[in-house]
C-alpha cells in the first residue's frame, strides 16, 4: 500500500503511478516522499537531508523511493543536488527536470532503496591441504556448518606442475566431494600464470578432471591470482580466464597493502575491466571477464566485537572504502549551504586561486550514488573458526548502524555481481555518442572562447612544420585557427555537423566521425592532435591503435589527457577512460606507439583557474611516436 501522497500537488505534477511506470517498478513497492517532508526553501535543504534519511530508515530493499519536488524563487535546487540528496538513501535510476502546464518547474527522481550485502571467498592454501590435521579440522567445520559453507566461493590453491603430490590430489577430491554440487568454486594461483617457472597447466588439468569426475565442473567459474600488482599483468590474467572459461576474477584488493600498489577505481562491487587495465572499468564490455575487488580478511583479525571501522576506519583512509552516512550528510550540508557559498564566491573574486575549492560549495562532478553495495571479504580456511563471531559483528555505517547487511549464499552473490557488472556498462556506442554530444552542448554557446592553459602548453610543443594533421575532437576549431597555417593539410573529426561548419570556417577540413573508427587510410598523417579528447573514448586502446594506423612511420601524436583515474569520489561522467600514468603507458605500448615525452601538469601551477577534483588537478601532456 502506498504511503502518504503529495496531495495538493497531485493534479499538477506526475502521479506516483506514472513515475513508477517510468522506473519499471511495481506500484506496490513504491514509496513517495511525503509532502510534509519536502524542503520549503534553500535554507531548509540541510534539514531535509536528515528528515529524508530518518523517513527512509523504515524502508527496505527492494522498495522504491519517488521524490517529486516543485521549485520556486526560494528553492533553487539543481538536478545534480537532488540526485545526491536522494543518493543518501537509494540509487538514482530516474532524474529529470520538467515543467507543468502552468509553467511551474519541478524535479522528478526515483530509485531503489540501496541494498548492502557482504559476500565471502575462502582460500584453501596448499599448506592447509597438505597438513592432514589442519585440513581435517576445517573439513569437520564444513560438515557441521554446511549452510554457512554455502556462503563461500571456495578457491583451491594450485601447485606448480613440478609440485603436484598424491596427497594434494586426494585432499582436493575429498574437499570437492564435501562441498557438493551446489557450491561454486575456483582456482587460486599464488603468482602470475604463463611463466615457465610457475606453470600450473598440469595442476589445473588434474583439478578439472577431478571436478568432472564428481559432476561439478560447471561450478568452476572463478580465478584468483595472488601476485597482480601492475597493469602489464592484465593481459596474462584475462587470457588465463578466457582460456579456461572463468567468468569472475578476484585478483584485486581494495586495500593498498604496500606503498604505490594500485587499487581499483570502482569500489562498490563488480565491473568489466578494460582489456589492458584490470583496475579501471570499461563502459562497453571489451573483456568477457567480471572483475570483483576483494577486502582481505587478514585486516579483520584480532579486532573487537564490532568492526564497523572496516568500512571507514583509519586503516582504510588511503584506499577506496565506503563513506559513512554521517560524512555523506555533512558533505552535502556544506555544499547546500547557500550563505556559505555566497561568502566563498565573494572571496573568490579577490583570490581566484580559491577556485580549487569550488566542489566544497557546489555539487560539482560528484560520483553517481551507488544503487547497490557489495563487499567481498576474502578469508583463509584457517580463519573459519572465527567466522561466526564476525558475521554477528558486521555493521555498515552507511546504514546508520541500525540494520544488518545481507549475507547471500555464494550462488546468489555471483548472480548479484554479474547483474552489477552488466548495469555498469552502456547499451552501446550509439548511446555513448548521444551522451557525449549532450555533455558538450556548452561549447556551442560560447562555453570555451579561448584555448586553455594546458592547451597552450600542448601548442608550444608542436613543431614549426606539422605536415598533414588530424585533430581528434576539434570542438569549434580553436586549435585549427591557431596552427592550420603550419600544416600541409588540416583535417579533424568530431560528432556534430554544427561543429564541422565552425571548424571549416577556421581553416580545417571537417569530418563527422567516431575516433574509434577513423575514416582515413593507413599512414596518411604526419601529426595527430588530441587536446582533451582521448578520455572520452569508451575503448581507448582501439582509438590509439587507430591513431597508430593513420600515422606514417615516425609520425607523432600530441595529446593532453586528464588523469581522472586518480580519484573516484569525483567523476566527470563524459570522461569514460579513467586514466592514470600506468594505464596510459600500457595502452600506448600495446597500441604500438612509443613515448617520446611525458609530463604531468598541475592545473594550479599553470594558473588554470578551474576546479578539477576528478583528476586531483593533474593532466598528462604526452608525445607519442609511431614506429
Amino acid at each position: 500500500m502506498l504511503v502518504e501522497c503529495q496531495e495538493p500537488l497531485a493534479q499538477r505534477l506526475p502521479s506516483v503511478a506514472e513515475v513508477a511506470s517510468d522506473l519499471a517498478a511495481d506500484l506496490r513497492d513504491v514509496r513517495p516522499v511525503p509532502s510534509t517532508l519536502l524542503p520549503a526553501d534553500d535554507a531548509d535543504l540541510a534539514a531535509f537531508c536528515r528528515r529524508l534519511v530518518a523517513w527512509a530508515s523504515k524502508l527496505t530493499y527492494p522498495e522504491w523511493v519517488v521524490w517529486v519536488q516543485p521549485l520556486g524563487p526560494g528553492l533553487t535546487l539543481t538536478l545534480e543536488e537532488a540526485e545526491q540528496i536522494l543518493g543518501l538513501v537509494s540509487g538514482v535510476k530516474l532524474a529529470r527536470e520538467e515543467s507543468s502546464p502552468s509553467g511551474r518547474r519541478y524535479l522528478v527522481l526515483g530509485g531503489q532503496v540501496r541494498l548492502y550485502a557482504v559476500g565471502f571467498v575462502l582460500r584453501w592454501s596448499r599448506a592447509c591441504l597438505e597438513s592432514w590435521f589442519r585440513f581435517l579440522g576445517r573439513l569437520s567445520w564444513l560438515w557441521r556448518q554446511h549452510d554457512l559453507a554455502r556462503k563461500f566461493v571456495h578457491f583451491i590453491e594450485l601447485p606448480s606442475d613440478d609440485a603436484i603430490t598424491p596427497r594434494w590430489v586426494n585432499r582436493v577430491h575429498l574437499l570437492l566431494r564435501t562441498l557438493g554440487r551446489e557450491v561454486p568454486f575456483g582456482v587460486f594461483l599464488p603468482r602470475m600464470p604463463f611463466c615457465p617457472e610457475r606453470n600450473h597447466t598440469k595442476a589445473l588439468r588434474k583439478f578439472t578432471e577431478l571436478a568432472e569426475t564428481l559432476g561439478v565442473r560447471h561450478r568452476l567459474v572463478c580465478q584468483w591470482v595472488g601476485d597482480v600488482s601492475d597493469t602489464a599483468q592484465t593481459a596474462a590474467v584475462l587470457a588465463f580466464a578466457r582460456q579456461h572459461g572463468f567468468t569472475f576474477d578476484f585478483s584485486l584488493s581494495l586495500l593498498a597493502e604496500y606503498p604505490f600498489q594500485p587499487v581499483p577505481y570502482q569500489r562498490n562491487g563488480a565491473y568489466f575491466p578494460l582489456d589492458f587495465d584490470l583496475w579501471k572499468p570499461a563502459f562497453v564490455s571489451v573483456a568477457p571477464v567480471i572483475e570483483v575487488p576483494r577486502l582481505p580478511g587478514k585486516f579483520l583479525k584480532n579486532v573487537g566485537p564490532r568492526f564497523s571501522w572496516l568500512w571507514s576506519g583509519t586503516r582504510l583512509q588511503a584506499a577506496p572504502a565506503a563513506v559513512p552516512l554521517s560524512q555523506m550528510i555533512y558533505r552535502l550540508e556544506e555544499a547546500l549551504d547557500r550563505p556559505q557559498r555566497r561568502k566563498y564566491l565573494e572571496r573568490l573574486k579577490e583570490q581566484p586561486s580559491l577556485c580549487r575549492y569550488w566542489h566544497h560549495y557546489h555539487v560539482y562532478n560528484w560520483a553517481p550514488p551507488p544503487g547497490q553495495v557489495l563487499r567481498v571479504i576474502s578469508l583463509d580456511a584457517e580463519d573459519l573458526g572465527q567466522l561466526g563471531r564476525w558475521l554477528d559483528a558486521v555493521v555498515l555505517p552507511e546504514q546508520g548502524l541500525s540494520e544488518r547487511p545481507r549475507f547471500p549464499d555464494a550462488n546468489a552473490m555471483l548472480g548479484f555481481l554479474r547483474h552489477q557488472a552488466m548495469e555498469s556498462i552502456s547499451p552501446g556506442p550509439e548511446s555513448i555518442r548521444r551522451a557525449q554530444i549532450a555533455a558538450h552542448q556548452y561549447l556551442a554557446t560560447g562555453g570555451r572562447e579561448k584555448i586553455s592553459p594546458d592547451g597552450e602548453r600542448l601548442l608550444a610543443m608542436l613543431p614549426a612544420s606539422l605536415g598533414r594533421v588530424l585533430e581528434l575532437g576539434f570542438g569549434y576549431g580553436l586549435t585549427a585557427e591557431r596552427v592550420s597555417s603550419r600544416a600541409a593539410g588540416y583535417y579533424g573529426i568530431d560528432l556534430q555537423t554544427s561543429q564541422a561548419r565552425a571548424f571549416r570556417q577556421r581553416g580545417g577540413c571537417a569530418v563527422v566521425a567516431d575516433m574509434h573508427a577513423l575514416p582515413f587510410g593507413d599512414g596518411q598523417f604526419d601529426t595527430v592532435i588530441a587536446d582533451n579528447a582521448l578520455e572520452h573514448a569508451y575503448d581507448p586502446l582501439a582509438v590509439l591503435r587507430e591513431v597508430r594506423r593513420v600515422l606514417r612511420s615516425g609520425g607523432r601524436l600530441y595529446a593532453l589527457v586528464p588523469l581522472d583515474g586518480l580519484c573516484s569520489d569525483y567523476q566527470i561522467r563524459s570522461h569514460l577512460w579513467k586514466v592514470d600514468e600506468r594505464g596510459l603507458r600500457e595502452a600506448v605500448r600495446l597500441a604500438g606507439l612509443k613515448v617520446i615525452y611525458l609530463e604531468i601538469l598541475d592545473y594550479t601551477e599553470l594558473r588554470y583557474l578551474g576546479c578539477f577534483p576528478a583528476s586531483h588537478n593533474k593532466t598528462c601532456l604526452v608525445i607519442l611516436e609511431a614506429g
